[in-house]
This record gives C-alpha cells, sequence and structure tokens, in this order.
C-alpha cells in the first residue's frame, strides 16, 4: 500500500486554498508533491492552526489513525518547516513515525514572543492576535519531545538561516538525527531540490521507524 508524506506548514503561513488545491507560489509543495506522484506516495498539506498547538497536533493525530487504520501497511511521513519542522518532530513523536525538519524551530514559546500583538496571516490573509499565552502553549510540546529518544528524525538545514540561528539548531540535533546541512541558503531553505534524494529516500523506506 502507499505510503503518505504529511508536510507541514511554518507559523503565519498555509498551504492550501479553500478548496484543498496547493497554494500556487509554495514551490516547496509542489516539488514534494511531484516526487509522490512520481513514487505512488500519497501526499497531504492541512492548513494548520497554531494558536493552539495541542489542538492541531490532536487533528493530525486523527489523520495518522485514520490513515493507519484504512492504509495499514503504509508508513507515513512528517516533514516541515521552521514551526512546522518543530510539529513535524513532535508527531513523529506522538505517532511514532519518522520525522523530516527543515530548518526547525526548536524553542518556539521563546521564539515566536517576537510576534506578539496583532498578526495577519500572509498566505491567507487572516488577522488575528498573537498572544503571550499562545507561546506558552508550546512548552508541553517542547518538554515531550526532550524526554523522547530514538526517533527516526531527519535534519536538512540551510547554515545561513537569517531566522533561527542553525548552529544552536545543530547542536540541538547532533546524533539524535540524520543531519544534512547546506552552505549558506536562508531560512526559506534554498536547498530543496539538492535535499530531494535524501526525502525521497525516507518517505520510501518502509518500516521507517
Amino acid at each position: 500500500m502507499k505510503n503518505t508524506l504529511i508536510y507541514l506548514h511554518g507559523f503565519n503561513s498555509a498551504s492550501v486554498d479553500g478548496k484543498g488545491a496547493l497554494l500556487p507560489d509554495k514551490q516547496k509543495l509542489h516539488l514534494l508533491n511531484e516526487v509522490c506522484q512520481q513514487n505512488q506516495v500519497q501526499f497531504q498539506a492541512p492548513n494548520l492552526d497554531y494558536t493552539n498547538p495541542a489542538v492541531a497536533a490532536a487533528s493530525l493525530v486523527e489523520v495518522a489513525e485514520d490513515l493507519a487504520l484504512h492504509n495499514p501497511s503504509g508508513d507515513i511521513t512528517f516533514i516541515g518547516t521552521s514551526l512546522g519542522g518543530f510539529m513535524a518532530a513532535y508527531m513523529g513523536m506522538r505517532t511514532n513515525t519518522a520525522a523530516i525538519m527543515i530548518n526547525p524551530a526548536i524553542n518556539p514559546s521563546l521564539s515566536l514572543r517576537g510576534y506578539i500583538g496583532p498578526c495577519q496571516n500572509y498566505a491567507t490573509g487572516e488577522r488575528y492576535l498573537w498572544t503571550r499565552e499562545n507561546c506558552k502553549l508550546f512548552i508541553p510540546l517542547k518538554q515531550a519531545l526532550n524526554q523522547a529518544s530514538g526517533l527516526p528524525r531527519t535534519l536538512l538545514i540551510d547554515m545561513g538561516d537569517e531566522v533561527l540561528d542553525s548552529n544552536e539548531t545543530l547542536m540541538k540535533y547532533r546524533g539524535i538525527a540524520d543531519v544534512h546541512k547546506f552552505p549558506g541558503g536562508s531560512h526559506r531553505f534554498e536547498h530543496i531540490h539538492e535535499a530531494l534524494p535524501i526525502i525521497k529516500n525516507v518517505i520510501l523506506s518502509t518500516n521507517n521507524c
């Protein structure tokens, strides 16, 4: 049966429009979808509401459980960028599946404080208020991740990330993830083409957890 790749977008972003179609300007999404189509892998890219990460995680657990019920021999891989990379690692832990983290946030309860106040999702235009309490909701997820070990995780990181400290991320995941670092680049991750063979290898591996 088909394996499944689930992409988790970053903060203040989205993956699909109101009809469920991939947003046209999301190059990484379209490349990942193309790789999945070429290799008979199911691709999902849900829009997530990060104002309550526990609720977002619960919805993803339901997706994973439904896939396991209807496709028991297929493997699931979570992949995400920035805050989505953090969530991919967390969801891999929650569902005992593989995770691919691209320029991931490692301490969102702190890094997201810079957005406290009125926010607007640049992909959907939605306006909302981001609060200190929203930031604190990520603390239990980080604590759970810190206690986990032996998880199948792959780290893809641009050393030129101007938003998150790439060296701090490397220190966090050294020895506990399959690390692939690329010189230069940016937080948007400029090396997706070079990383596609790595991603393909993970999602096509059977029993990857």
